[in-house]
C-alpha cells in the first residue's frame, strides 16, 4: 500500500483508491471478480457439489433467512414483481411504456368496456388497467379493468356467447317483472 489511501493491484498493477479494493485483498475488486469468475468456470462441478452440500446442510437456516428477508422487504418485493410483470407484458406485446401511457391517455384512463377509472381500490390495493389482446392474432384491442378482462376470458372471447349472455340478461329482467 502506498500513502494517501491508495493501493497498487497485484494483478493489473494499477494504482487505485483503497475503496476499489476488497478488505484485506491485494487485488482490486474488478481483478478479484475476474479471478473468482475464472475459478468458478474452471471448477464448475466442484463448485456445484459444494453448493449442493452447503444448501442441504443449511436448509433450515436459509429458509429462516428468506422468511425474515420477505417479512422486512415485502413491499419492495411486491413492487418489483409488479414492475417485472408489467415490463414482461409490454415486452411480450412489443409496446414501450410510453405507448402504454399513450393508450391510457387515449382511453381517458378508463376501461374500454365498463368505463371504470384506471385505478380502482380493491381490498386496499390499487388495480391498474390491463392490456387486452386477441389470443388468436395477438393484436392489442385496448385496456380493460381486471373484471372486464376476466369476463371476456370467461366467455372465451366468443361474440356468440356474449350475445347469448346479453339476451339471457334481458329476458331474465322481463321474466322477473312478470313474477314479481
Amino acid at each position: 500500500m502506498t500513502g494517501g489511501g491508495v493501493k497498487k493491484c497485484s494483478m493489473c498493477g494499477e494504482t487505485k483508491s483503497a475503496s476499489e479494493f476488497r478488505k484485506s485483498r491485494a487485488q482490486c475488486k474488478s481483478c478479484y471478480t475476474a479471478l473468482v469468475r475464472k475459478y468458478c468456470e474452471q471448477n464448475r462441478e466442484k463448485r456445484s457439489a459444494y453448493c449442493r452440500r452447503y444448501h442441504k446442510k443449511n436448509r433450515a437456516r436459509e429458509k429462516a433467512y428468506r422468511i425474515e428477508f420477505y417479512r422486512k422487504n415485502k413491499e419492495m418485493i411486491r413492487r418489483r414483481a409488479r414492475e417485472a410483470t408489467k415490463a414482461a407484458m409490454l415486452k411480450k406485446h412489443n409496446i414501450t411504456p410510453e405507448q402504454f401511457a399513450d393508450m391510457i391517455a387515449e382511453q381517458n384512463g378508463v376501461c374500454s368496456i365498463c368505463g371504470n377509472p384506471e385505478t380502482q381500490i380493491r381490498k386496499g390495493r390499487a388495480i391498474k388497467l390491463v392490456l387486452d389482446h386477441c389470443h388468436e392474432t395477438g393484436t392489442i384491442r385496448g385496456l380493460l379493468c381486471s373484471r372486464c378482462n376476466l369476463a371476456l376470458g370467461a366467455f372465451y372471447d366468443n361474440i356468440d356467447i356474449l350475445v347469448s349472455a346479453v339476451s339471457y340478461l334481458r329476458n331474465s329482467k322481463i321474466k322477473a317483472r312478470r313474477i314479481g
